[in-house]
């Protein structure tokens, strides 16, 4: 029994000595080094709102103990899993990376897709291995341009159809502006991805029932533009 318990990282060294009826000695030394922590991940690829279609979802993977265990890689991609033993999978001792194409995964624009990465550290014989949680991490695929629905909406509170849904599919920070047909702002939007307007203006002030034109800009240029309708 050590008499100060090991931290991670601890280099412990040891020595046996043994002694023969005769008095013969003998000694051998040797260390071990204290692996108590489970691999960590970093850098997730893609995440975020993303334009276009992904082939492969990538994440880098380190332990300084042990080393990761390949075997042990897992991702977890909305409620399907992918094993190592899958040859969609693959690992060159930093980046594991998936081939969303040999998994058979489908991705459909506008959907919110998350990823979860299981692994472990490399099986020494001694201990049972450090797993690694919780490194996960969403994107959403869009195709550019952008969609409203529904265009005829009623902001009264029951439950249906109360917001207007701008879906924007263009990488960054999107500004959605609402505007009377006279040309009067309404209502400034600051978002990405998906944006939501409430039927309120800047006031916070329910704005009254007709048409009204909307634009969406990004990156200082208009992506689209069109009518929207409030009913009361």
């Amino acid at each position: 029994t050590p008499a100060v318990n090991w931290q991670d990282g601890d280099t412990v060294n040891f020595e046996f000595i043994l002694t023969d009826n005769l008095g013969l000695m003998t000694e051998t030394n040797s260390y071990f080094i204290c692996d108590f922590s489970p691999p960590v991940c970093s850098n997730p690829q893609p995440k975020g709102v993303v334009s276009g279609d992904v082939a492969r979802i990538t994440v880098d993977i380190k332990d300084h103990g042990a080393g990761v265990d390949p075997a042990s890689i897992v991702f977890q991609v909305g409620d399907l899993a992918i094993p190592f033993d899958n040859y969609a999978v693959t690992y060159d001792g930093q980046t594991a990376a998936l081939d969303s194409e040999n998994a058979g995964i489908h991705l459909n624009y506008y959907d919110t897709i998350q990823v979860c990465v299981l692994a472990a550290d490399k099986n020494t014989g001694y201990g049972v291995p450090n797993i690694m949680e919780g490194c996960c991490f969403w994107f959403m695929l869009t195709g550019g341009g952008c969609s409203v629905s529904p265009r005829t909406f009623t902001p009264n509170g029951d439950g249906f159809n109360d917001f207007a849904e701008f879906k924007i599919g263009e990488t960054g920070e999107s500004v959605v502006k609402i505007f009377t047909l006279s040309g009067a702002l309404v209502k400034q939007i600051e978002g990405e991805g998906i944006i939501i307007w409430d039927g309120t203006d800047t006031s916070g002030n329910p704005a009254p029932a007709g048409a009204y034109i909307y634009t969406v800009e990004n990156g200082g240029k208009n992506v689209c533009s069109g009518t929207i309708v409030i009913a009361r």
